[in-house]
């Protein structure tokens, strides 16, 4: 069977069928075999055949790293407050990453107490989630909103190296959130708000600095 005219792409070495005979090179041939009758070079050449020819090339894709985490909320008198924690210098909300096999939800309440010791999470807007943009190679971070009875934010050390990842927490309202985080989790503190906000469950109180 005489093989296919169209090229034909693989991830680590491109084929390229010309005429019913097989032509290739690999990613790092300087040179096309010198008994080909094609004498594109260097790999430049072979790129710019595919492309006149119609075919991309497909490269690797990158396996998805899921992170979970909560957006604590707490509502009182003086309005509403999410719960930050920070490494060093970099605010975020209580996240970590998903064990295999684990369902994300599960993930991001395991995170939740094993960083802050904080329990009993309600989902009183839903569990829909947010993600991220992909970031450091790659990675997402799918965050839930839940609100947080009263109870001390202790924070632990990270139950496999043992090392102190956190240095700092603070319940701050939206505002002053809004100004610790970067851009990307400033959007999911935006996201948060906009299904807090929406929610009937959510009455509008003299004071409350946390609606904006």
């Amino acid at each position: 069977m005489r093989p296919e005219s169209r090229p034909s792409i693989e991830t680590n070495r491109i084929r390229v069928f010309i005429d019913g005979r097989l032509r290739h090179s690999s990613r790092d041939d300087q040179n096309v075999d010198e008994h080909s009758e094609c004498r594109l070079r260097p790999y430049q050449g072979w790129r710019k055949l595919i492309l006149m020819m119609g075919t991309s090339v497909n490269h690797t894709t990158k396996t998805r790293v899921l992170s979970c985490g909560i957006v604590p909320i707490r509502r009182g008198p003086e309005g509403l407050h999410v719960l930050l924690l920070r490494a060093y210098n970099y605010w975020d909300f209580p996240k970590g990453m998903a064990h295999n096999g684990e369902v994300p939800l599960q993930a991001a309440l395991r995170e939740l107490e094993e960083e802050t010791a904080l329990q009993g999470a309600r989902f009183e807007w839903g569990q829909d989630f947010f993600e991220t943009r992909p970031y450091a190679r790659g990675k997402v971070a799918r965050y839930y909103v839940a609100e947080l009875p009263d109870g001390d934010v202790v924070i632990r050390p990270n139950p496999i190296s043992r090392a102190i990842e956190h240095h700092e927490f603070r319940w701050v309202t939206p505002h002053e959130a809004r100004r610790l985080l970067v851009p990307r989790v400033a959007e999911v503190l935006d996201w948060a708000m906009k299904r807090i906000n929406s929610s009937s469950l959510v009455t509008s109180k003299p004071g409350d600095r946390a609606r904006f």
